[in-house]
């Protein structure tokens, strides 16, 4: 478009200007002989035109190599992101859960806590808690040994998981003892879910060098009322009822 403009100014015809340029190195050379100069070799039109065009063609391909070579750093960028999302979602998980039961926790456990509590305290509603732990546990590793104790953590926790609604949360709360937050539950639904696991934790035997055993739990249970100062409140209360529970002959749910 420069071009054309330039040539309306000087008032050629484009035509005239591209026999110009063919003319133009015959008339470099004979004008430099009329001074007694050299004007070196002097490139016609066409290899002018060809040598641009074959630099046009090294850029235009230069430019498509960067491209795709920026797109295959958007991809590796866009796979390390991808691989790095997994990597943190793992950690997070390996943190929040008990390497041995599978179960949260104590500390994911308590925040799950902490969350549900706060949204009752804020909207209303209701939430229940229980506490419960293996009869005797002691007994079974002194008699089974450490490995039979660990088994049957594994199958305690399998089996009370297993009698839980969704949306219910299960977490080992320290050695033998385990703790269950009931959303939207009421005491005596609480109970009957407490008395549900308590039932299934005494089905499965486990092998040991001694013979085949079983075990039972415990279970204090507890409600969440609008004039708990925070959830140590809960806690204190169904760990009293677990001690009542144990007081009164063990393998029985106690409400506090």
């Amino acid at each position: 478009a420069r071009g054309i403009g330039a040539l309306k100014q000087i008032c050629m015809k484009a035509d005239d200007a591209d026999a110009l340029l063919v003319e133009l190195p015959a008339r470099v050379r004979d004008a430099a002989a009329c001074f007694q100069r050299s004007a070196g070799a002097q490139l016609e039109l066409e290899k002018v035109l060809s040598d641009a065009a074959a630099r046009l063609i090294e850029l235009n391909q230069h430019f498509v190599e960067m491209v795709m070579s920026m797109e295959r750093m958007l991809e590796e960028k866009e796979e390390l992101l991808g691989r790095l999302k997994h990597a943190i979602a793992m950690l997070e998980h390996l943190a929040a859960t008990d390497s041995l039961t599978g179960l949260q926790n104590r500390r994911a456990f308590m925040d799950a806590m902490s969350r549900d509590f706060a949204r009752v305290r804020r909207h209303g509603g209701r939430m229940a808690f229980l506490l419960f732990d293996v009869d005797h546990f002691k007994r079974v590793n002194d008699t089974h040994g450490h490995q039979a104790g660990d088994e049957v953590l594994r199958g305690v926790s399998k089996v009370a998981a297993g009698s839980l609604r969704t949306g219910d949360v299960i977490g080992r709360y320290g050695g033998e003892e385990f703790a269950v937050l009931l959303p939207e539950a009421g005491i005596d639904d609480a109970c009957m879910v407490a008395d549900r696991i308590r039932q299934a934790i005494g089905v499965p035997t486990y092998p040991s060098a001694s013979g085949p055993f079983s075990v039972s739990a415990s279970f204090g249970v507890t409600m969440m009322a609008q004039t708990d100062p925070d959830i140590e409140a809960l806690i204190d209360r169904a760990d009293a009822a677990l001690y009542k529970a144990k007081e009164q002959g063990s393998n029985r749910v106690v409400r506090g």
